[in-house]
C-alpha cells in the first residue's frame, strides 16, 4: 500500500488511483482553446457572419480570448458535445441565424476531421504529471484513466506524453456510455484493476470528477487546480486540494506506524486535514528509475 500527501494532508492505505485526463493530465486550455477557435471560424464562414463576432462566439463556447483560457463555467470542458451544440445554436439566434443542431453537429465533425492531422501540436502534458505517475507506479499503485473523451483518444495522448505504459486501464465514453457522475465508469475501472473503492482515490480538476468518486464510493477525491475550475470552488468539493501536480507526493512509507497521522477512513465523510507532513521524500530520486518504455501508437 501507499500514501498520497499534499502540503497539509495525507491519505493512507491506498492501492489504486483513477485519473481524469483533460485538465488533470493534459493541458485543457491549449487543446480545447484551439478547437473552439476552429469551430468559431467555421461557424462564421458557414453562415457568413461578421468577423467581429469571433470573440463573442468563442465566449459562447467557453473560451476567453483575452486570457487565453477556458472559462470556469464552461461549457467546453464541462458540458457534453451535444449540450455545447445546443448552447451555440441558441447563441447564434441572437446573431440573426437559426442553425439546426444537425447542421452544427456536421460542422463540428468537419472541424474535427480537419484538426486530426494537427492534433499532436496541441497535446501538452501538465507539469508534474509524469513524475507523480512514475512515483505511484514505483509505490505499487494500480492506475486508471477515466475520461469523457474516447479511450482511443486518451491512449493516444498518454502515448504522446510517454506515460501510456504506466496505466492499467483506460475507460472512455466509447467504453461505457454512462456519464462520469453516475459512478459507473469508475466502477468499470475498479473491476478491471481488481481493486476496491475504499482503497482508491480519484484525481481530477472538475466537479464531475468528485461526483464520480462519491457515486463509486471511492475513498476520496483529490482536486488539482490545473484545469478551469478555481481552487476556491474545488475546496468546496474536497479538502484534498493542490495548486499543481508538483505538490502531490506518493510514498510507500507507512505513516500510521511512525508519525501518527490519522488515516482518512470514511469515504466523503469527516475528512481530516493535517497541519504538517514531515520528512517528505525527494520526488526526483523517487522517480528517476521509474520511466517506462512504450510501444503503443494509436490514432485519435
Amino acid at each position: 500500500m501507499f500514501s498520497i500527501s499534499g502540503t497539509s494532508w495525507v491519505i493512507q492505505d491506498l492501492e489504486a488511483v483513477i485519473f481524469d485526463k483533460d485538465g488533470t493530465i493534459a493541458d485543457i486550455h491549449l487543446y480545447w482553446g484551439e478547437i473552439v477557435r476552429r469551430r468559431a471560424r467555421a461557424v462564421i464562414a458557414h453562415w457568413q457572419l461578421a468577423e467581429s463576432l469571433f470573440p463573442q462566439i468563442c465566449g459562447a463556447m467557453g473560451l476567453s480570448l483575452a486570457e487565453n483560457r477556458l472559462l470556469p463555467q464552461g461549457p467546453v470542458g464541462l458540458a457534453s458535445r451535444d449540450e455545447i451544440i445546443q448552447i451555440l445554436c441558441g447563441h447564434l439566434v441572437g446573431c440573426g441565424v437559426s442553425p439546426s443542431t444537425k447542421t452544427m453537429a456536421g460542422l463540428f465533425n468537419q472541424v474535427h476531421e480537419a484538426f486530426l492531422p494537427h492534433i499532436e501540436d496541441y497535446l501538452r502534458i501538465i507539469p508534474g504529471v509524469a513524475t507523480f505517475v512514475a512515483s505511484l507506479r514505483q509505490a505499487g499503485a494500480r492506475l486508471a484513466v477515466v475520461t469523457s473523451d474516447t479511450a482511443i483518444n486518451a491512449r493516444h495522448s498518454l502515448e504522446k506524453f510517454g506515460i501510456s505504459a504506466c496505466f492499467d486501464v483506460i475507460v472512455g465514453r466509447d467504453t461505457i456510455p454512462e456519464p462520469k457522475t453516475s459512478g459507473v465508469p469508475a466502477l468499470k475501472a475498479l473491476k478491471e484493476m481488481g481493486r476496491s473503492s475504499d482503497k482508491t482515490v480519484c484525481v481530477g480538476d472538475a466537479p464531475m470528477d468528485f461526483l464520480m468518486a462519491k457515486a463509486s464510493s471511492c475513498r476520496a477525491g483529490i482536486a488539482v487546480a490545473t484545469g478551469q475550475t478555481p481552487i476556491s470552488r474545488l475546496l468546496q468539493l474536497t479538502p484534498y486540494t493542490a495548486d499543481s501536480m508538483g505538490e502531490l507526493v506518493a510514498n510507500i512509507r507507512d505513516y500510521s506506524g511512525s508519525i501518527g497521522i490519522p488515516a482518512c477512513a470514511h469515504p466523503f465523510g469527516e475528512h481530516q486535514r493535517d497541519a504538517h507532513v514531515p520528512n517528505r521524500p525527494n520526488r526526483q530520486d523517487a522517480c528517476s528509475t521509474a520511466r517506462p518504455k512504450h510501444h503503443e501508437n494509436q490514432n485519435p
